[in-house]
């Protein structure tokens, strides 16, 4: 905004550019804070197109057409502008578009376009799909940003003269037109997203009978029913594999045992059933062991040892095995608490890793407390033969347990969130 003032009054009449490296501060619609992810192209063109302030919206409209020109050619995949000022490909948003301007006598004195394009990292982001425009860094920004200025340039003289041509392409290249959607003021299962007039304002027709003009920012487009429904059938057949996967893994794991000094192996299919909570949140994780749990109480050999109903509420480790069930429960729901999902992976790597490491250790105390109760109901042993019998020995493997468990919990949480959006 300053460089725009200072040159308000300069002679030169071209556009500028100010790019960034990376951004912190942003600020996107509805005032929200956005950064930029790594590699990023982030910048602001200065123009100073004297134009009525009723069209400046115009130049965003080339704006997105232009990047979507660019992004089809170098990444060749497919992308769409999105009203208002969006740039998405088919797996989501890809770009954003905010404009700033001064005016005088209702003609603008400069516009300021703010750009930002995800070019091979996408932001996490649980309110909005995201995604990145290339799947390979061998294109350079600089390479793009020229692309775009040539695009713009021919596009910009569109938007100057009025022309129906830039609306024209515009709509064609929309994601939503001709789509049914969600908006913020009608509350209606049959609005239609018709595109947008001339001057950027969106045609929507609500009931089938009322269609209605709304200029840029006056109306927002909440979802896309027809995406919107792709994005939660995606969604539960990914849950649906995750939780059958840990189910499985857990399943499989009653074979594998590792030696320690001492005598004593370290089992992981406790430390499985513990994660799928930690990761999968306290539902999923949960349904997994419940699968392992029935699985083995039908006679399937998938416990440590012998199977059958029998072992879970007769056997002396039979309290385990319900731990297991507890303690994913516990051990979700703690994280949760401690991490919830809006603060998920936005909050300091440190803090993230403790609280974290507090679940793992509540996972693990709780299966503990399942198992020495169970063990001390079956075989009527005291307090003190029990500890010494399914306690005392253990703890320096459940130890490395916890130590194993953070890492891939923080791992495997922030690759899942990206694919899940929660």
């Amino acid at each position: 905004k300053k460089i725009a003032e200072s040159q308000t009054n300069s002679s030169y009449k071209g556009t500028k550019i100010v790019t960034a490296d990376s951004q912190t501060q942003a600020h996107g619609k509805n005032n929200t804070v956005w950064n930029t992810t790594k590699g990023s192209l982030a910048f602001t063109m200065i123009t100073k197109n004297q134009i009525p302030v009723s069209e400046n919206h115009r130049l965003i409209m080339a704006a997105q057409i232009a990047w979507v020109n660019v992004l089809e050619k170098k990444a060749n995949r497919k992308f769409y502008v999105r009203w208002p000022n969006d740039i998405w490909s088919e797996d989501g948003k890809v770009a954003g578009i905010l404009d700033e301007l001064s005016s005088l006598g209702g003609i603008c004195r400069y516009i300021n376009l703010g750009i930002g394009i995800n070019l091979f990292e996408k932001p996490q982001n649980p309110k909005i799909k995201t995604d990145f425009a290339f799947k390979t860094t061998e294109v350079t920004r600089k390479e793009l940003l020229s692309m775009f200025l040539e695009e713009f340039s021919t596009l910009e003289e569109l938007a100057k003269e009025n022309s129906k041509t830039l609306s024209i392409m515009w709509n064609n290249l929309g994601f939503d037109t001709g789509k049914k959607i969600k908006t913020n003021i009608k509350q209606t299962k049959s609005a239609v997203f018709n595109g947008i007039n001339d001057w950027g304002f969106a045609s929507i027709t609500f009931n089938e009978n009322q269609t209605e003009l709304f200029p840029p920012g006056t109306i927002s487009i909440l979802k896309n029913i027809e995406e919107d429904v792709k994005m939660k059938t995606e969604k539960k057949l990914l849950n649906t594999v995750l939780t059958a996967l840990f189910a499985a893994l857990i399943s499989a794991s009653c074979f594998i045992q590792i030696p320690l000094p001492g005598g004593i192996p370290i089992l992981i299919q406790d430390m499985l059933a513990m994660l799928s909570g930690l990761i999968l949140g306290p539902l999923q994780g949960g349904i997994s062991v419940l699968i392992f749990l029935v699985l083995g109480s039908i006679g399937l050999p998938v416990f440590s040892g012998k199977a059958g109903i029998q072992v879970i509420f007769g056997g002396p480790t039979g309290g385990f095995l319900i731990g297991y069930l507890l303690g994913a429960v516990a051990g979700g729901l703690f994280l949760k608490f401690l991490l919830p999902p809006e603060k998920d992976f936005k909050t300091k790597k440190v803090y993230t890793i403790v609280m974290i490491s507090i679940s793992c250790i509540i996972a693990t105390v709780v299966v503990f407390i399942a198992g020495i109760i169970g063990f001390k109901i079956v075989t009527s042993s005291t307090m003190t033969k029990t500890l010494a019998a399914v306690l005392i020995p253990f703890i320096p493997g459940n130890l490395i347990k916890i130590v194993v468990m953070v890492p891939l919990t923080y791992n495997f949480r922030k690759v899942i969130s990206v694919y899940r959006e929660s």
